[in-house]
């Protein structure tokens, strides 16, 4: 399995951030939406509403932008994020420092919806910059 994160999904993050998106799951429920008739859709959960908007919700695969598989759990995530940035990974206490800055252990399995992938990324991808492993690479 390839590990590498493409740098179309760290510009995506990068550019979610500075654009506000990627909020809670809460804000299509509180959008009003209606069942087309005026009056409300029978189920108010997320996934009822995406339905009744005619979104389709089926799973898909773990795949970053540019196709690649997803890492199975946090550490080889850090590990990717690092060779893409400064070419090399992290030492040992390091890696374990960013992961404790991502609230997870290298074993904790990665979801595709996880805020690592998606909003805190850009968090991670300039705590890394902001190292001395950027400055030597």
């Amino acid at each position: 399995m390839d590990t590498t994160i493409g740098w179309s999904v760290i510009a995506f993050a990068l550019s979610l951030s500075v654009c506000g998106c990627g909020g809670d799951d809460d804000t299509v429920a509180d959008a009003g939406v209606d069942g087309g008739d005026g009056s409300a859709p029978s189920d108010d959960s997320v996934e009822g509403v995406l339905t009744a908007l005619g979104v389709d919700i089926a799973p898909t695969p773990r795949l970053d932008g540019d196709g690649d598989a997803l890492p199975d759990s946090y550490g080889p995530l850090v590990d990717a994020v690092c060779k893409k940035l400064v070419f090399r990974t992290l030492a040992p206490a390091h890696r374990d420092a960013a992961l404790v800055f991502l609230g997870k252990t290298a074993a904790d399995p990665l979801a595709k919806g996880d805020a690592a992938v998606n909003w805190r990324l850009p968090y991670l991808v300039a705590l890394i910059l902001d190292s001395p492993y950027h400055g030597i690479r």
